[in-house]
This record gives structure tokens, C-alpha cells and sequence, in this order.
């Protein structure tokens, strides 16, 4: 097809046109996912760690990446079963030189006829995905702001008020009311 028109000639049926096709025909799913997660988030969160001394590496890893992080575990498992079960992409892109599970079972039914084999081999494919997508992670949002070296200065009170306020806006981003608020102020966008 187009993908393969558009590769160098040196790259048809390989492995990284296969991988690149993938990474092409999956890119739409995590930049939807995890893009509207993005623009939901609030700004204030990371501004309020910026004034407390928060490198912008540092708002990245404990304010951001947090709060990015179910939309990341769901893409990244949409992402996985479309590569794992796609049949078509390897099919095409990689040839015969290059088959998956999936190729395997086809080849199975429809050219050798063994089709307790396939069936087989779809129950272990079945298996592997149901392991495979039940990490058990908890999608619970982290604390914001976790870590972060504090300025010089500033209060016992002042910590106190920032962990409300982490509380809090975990609180919103899960569903449920803030226990404090009057201090903070997040729109659910």
C-alpha cells in the first residue's frame, strides 16, 4: 500500500517498517488520549510548585506525569492490544518473513488445515492479553508536588496548607468534593 510507497526500498518487509507502521497507525491513539487529558489540567497546580522552587523538570515529574498518568496506562494498553493482536500491519508491511501470533494461527487454519492447533495457540494469544492487560496498577493520582525542595522560610503552616491543597485537588480530579474549600479554587475544566 501507501506505507510501503512511502518507505525506502531497503526497509520493505523489515522489522522496523513493521514497527513503524505500528507506531504510525497507534500515534493518533495516545495523542487523543493523552492529549485531552492534558488540556484539562490545571496550570495553578504547577505554578503553585513553581513558587514553592519546583524546577521545571521537577513539576514534570511530580506534578504532571502524575496526574497524565491513567490516561498514559490506558493508551499505552490500547496501544499494546492493537500491536499485539494486529494482523493486518505485519501481514502487509512485514510478509510472510515476519509472522506473529496472529499470522501463525491463519497459516495454521487456512494452509495447513490444523485447526486445533489454531484454536490452540488463539487460547494461549487470549491468555497472554488477559495477563498482559491486568497490570493491577492502581490509578490512584499521586500527591502533587511530591518531593519538591521547599524555599527557604517558609512555614509549618504553609506545608500544611500545600498538602490540603494536594488532597484537594486529588479529590476533584477523582470525582468528590475537596475537604477544604475554601483555600483552593480548581475549575474541572
Amino acid at each position: 500500500g501507501l506505507f510501503l510507497a512511502l518507505l525506502p526500498d531497503s526497509m520493505h518487509r523489515t522489522v522496523p517498517a513493521v514497527l513503524l507502521a505500528h507506531v504510525w497507525v497507534n500515534l493518533a491513539v495516545v495523542v487523543r488520549t493523552v492529549g485531552s487529558s492534558v488540556s484539562q489540567l490545571d496550570p495553578r497546580l504547577a505554578d503553585a510548585a513553581a513558587t514553592l522552587g519546583a524546577t521545571p523538570l521537577q513539576r514534570m515529574r511530580h506534578i504532571t506525569l502524575p496526574l497524565l498518568r491513567p490516561s498514559i496506562l490506558a493508551s499505552s494498553a490500547v496501544v499494546f492490544l492493537f500491536c499485539f493482536t494486529s494482523f493486518g500491519i505485519v501481514r502487509l508491511i512485514g510478509g510472510p518473513t515476519h509472522p506473529t501470533v496472529e499470522v501463525e494461527i491463519v497459516r495454521l487454519a487456512t494452509q495447513l488445515g490444523d485447526v486445533d492447533r489454531a484454536v490452540a495457540l488463539s487460547v494461549v494469544q487470549l491468555v497472554a492479553l488477559a495477563v498482559a492487560t491486568d497490570g493491577g496498577g492502581s490509578t490512584r493520582i499521586p500527591a502533587a508536588c511530591n518531593g519538591v525542595p521547599l524555599r527557604q522560610g517558609n512555614s509549618e503552616s504553609m506545608l500544611t496548607s500545600l498538602n490540603d491543597d494536594r488532597q484537594d485537588a486529588a479529590a476533584i480530579t477523582a470525582g468528590r468534593p475537596a475537604a477544604h474549600p475554601r483555600r483552593l479554587h480548581l475549575s474541572r475544566g
